[in-house]
């Protein structure tokens, strides 16, 4: 957990969250994402270690743990350089979150969305890229009724992939 975060013992199971930990499993409030700390930490240090070896980057994906404390473990401990989201209400979670390199890999078509992605950087603590594909994207963001998105330029980076998505 962040250092902002609340002590366990103020909140309540069931309620606030879904377990404590050292709770026996019988007690815990389903659903709830349970980690073997020690597997997961060295499973994204393994993986962080293959990607230096093989000068690569990896961008983990949000989709699969849909936590931001998980991601921070995968960029302190295993090099990932950001997180790659489905949803705009996924990356909008991890730029909340202070993730700074957020890729959206799937087709934001819907302007509304697109507002919302043109956002991001002012809500984020940071955010400095968010990705979107395909190009059509940003010829969308240049008219109404993407109005945010056309007259914010917050971005450091805004990319449109090229014949890729995911």
């Amino acid at each position: 957990m962040n250092a902002s975060t609340p002590p366990f013992d103020t909140f309540e199971v069931g309620y606030d969250i879904p377990a404590k930990p050292g709770m026996d499993e019988a007690d815990i409030q389903t659903p709830c994402l349970i980690l073997d700390l020690d597997a997961l930490e060295r499973n994204i240090k393994k993986m962080g270690d293959y990607a230096k070896a093989h000068g690569m980057r990896h961008r983990a994906h949000g989709k699969m743990h849909k936590s931001v404390d998980v991601l921070k473990l995968q960029q302190d401990l295993g090099a990932a350089i950001g997180v790659c989201c489905q949803k705009v209400s996924e990356a909008e979670v991890f730029a909340r979150g202070g993730i700074k390199d957020v890729m959206v890999s799937n087709q934001v078509t819907d302007p509304a969305k697109i507002d919302r992605l043109a956002q991001m950087p002012k809500l984020a603590r940071g955010c400095s890229s968010v990705s979107m594909t395909p190009p059509r994207i940003l010829r969308r963001c240049r008219k109404p009724p993407c109005a945010t998105a056309r007259k914010s330029k917050p971005w450091s980076r805004l990319t449109a992939a090229q014949g890729a998505a995911g």
